[in-house]
């Protein structure tokens, strides 16, 4: 837990697990519950690299990081077509957001349990409007 400056008590933001064995896409995924807290890639895929996210509403609190390890795009969907993903405060139901295919980028999506939030990212991420 950590203090603000009125003194509430707010749980710290969720980890990844660096001690977890990145796990590679090299094809079409839908990432489920038992992936979260782990660093994907999509190293060794030669073309974007399209992911599901599971339903926001049922996963409060899960966070999925996703590394560019390759020179190709990564773009994320919602589950469901009523689910927003929220980058720089603005989201538009059923969009995806991409993630650009430079090496070293990376984005962490966290799920408030109605959406999905780019916690952090580095590199470029555009969304779809």
């Amino acid at each position: 837990m950590t203090a603000t400056a009125s003194g509430a008590q707010v749980p710290d933001f969720p980890q990844v697990n660096p001690v977890q064995t990145p796990e590679a896409h090299t094809t079409d995924d839908t990432l489920v519950l038992a992936d979260m807290f782990k660093i994907h890639t999509n190293a060794g895929i030669s073309a974007n690299l399209p992911l599901t996210l599971p339903a926001a509403s049922a996963c409060p609190g899960c966070i999925f990081r996703v590394h560019a390890l390759a020179a190709q795009t990564v773009t994320f969907e919602p589950a469901a077509s009523t689910e927003k993903i929220y980058l720089h405060g603005s989201g538009v139901a059923n969009k995806h957001l991409v993630l650009a295919g430079v090496i070293g980028n990376y984005v962490d999506l966290y799920s408030d349990g109605a959406n999905w939030i780019v916690a952090r990212h580095s590199g470029v991420l555009t969304k779809e409007s």
